[in-house]
Order: structure tokens, then sequence, then C-alpha cells
């Protein structure tokens, strides 16, 4: 009998952990953009920026129509879920409001730093592109490419310094 029992609670952790791994996606898919091939390869592809980075990266889509901004949208997701490496919860959201033909790009912890105004602008404006055409799995890849390329770069020290003023 307590075999039975142990079994059973080790099977129901099992769910769980299953659960909330599923809960702890860094896609969040809620518009149906991707097909499971592109989710496949958009989850390798943002652990390997994760890695390289040490940054979190999540993208979610959206095809209703919300009261919120796409600014309290996206830093909701992102704190509520928990996203962020490291002490600063380090990353960024990557949001693509369908309802209202939109996608936005915010920042948490040391990406505040590296994502300034000009560069988000300018990442925006690379994968609109791709957005246009319909091919959201090719705008999510040229995000993260765009992000990952700053962060290489660097702080952009008059950049950051200018938009504070």
């Amino acid at each position: 009998m307590k075999k039975r029992i142990f079994l059973l609670l080790i099977i129901l952790c099992c769910l769980l952990s299953t659960t909330l791994a599923e809960e702890k996606s860094q896609i969040l898919d809620r518009a149906n953009l991707l097909n499971q091939e592109e989710i496949a390869n958009l989850q390798q592809r943002i652990q390997s920026f994760q890695k390289n980075v040490q940054m979190d990266f999540v993208l979610l889509t959206s095809d209703q129509i919300h009261e919120e901004t796409a600014t309290e949208i996206a830093d909701s997701t992102y704190e509520k879920g928990g996203y962020g490496l490291g002490d600063e919860n380090s990353g960024v959201i990557y949001y693509i409001d369908m309802a209202e033909r939109y996608h936005y790009l915010s920042t948490a912890g040391r990406a505040i730093s590296y994502m300034t105004d000009k560069r988000i602008e300018c990442a925006i404006s690379l994968s609109s592109t791709y957005l246009t055409d319909g091919e959201y799995a090719k705008a999510v890849e040229c995000m993260i490419n765009a992000i990952e390329l700053y962060v290489r770069e660097g702080i952009p020290f008059i950049d950051y310094y200018s938009d504070i003023e």
C-alpha cells in the first residue's frame, strides 16, 4: 500500500513539474502565429541567446483587444511569469499584437542599458518587414539577432546618456 502511494506521489510530482515547465515557456503564442516546427526552432534559438548574452528572451503574441497598453501587457507578462536571468531578471519581451497591428519590445535589468530607444526602434524596424509579409518566425529571429548584436557591441555611451537628458 505504501509503495502505491509513493508511486502515485512520484507520478503526481512529474505531472506537476511538466505543467510548471509549460507555463514557463519563453514562447507564448496566443495568436497562433507559429507552427510546431517554428516554435521548436525558436526555442532552440532562445536557449542559444540566453547562453550567449546571459539574458532572457520571451515572445508574446495576441490577437485580442486589450484595455491595457502594449507596455503594460508586456511588462506584466514578464514580471508575473517570473522571466529574466540573473539578480536583475535581465531580458526582453517581444510583444506582437495582431489586433492592433503593433509590435513592441520591453526590456528589463541589464537589457535596459544595451537596448536604448534608438536600438529598439532599429530592431523593430528590421523585424517589421517580416511581420508585414506574415513571416512571424523570421521576425522573431531577426529581433533575437538584432539584440544579440547590440549586446556584443556593448552599452552605447553616447546614446545611453543622450536618452537620459
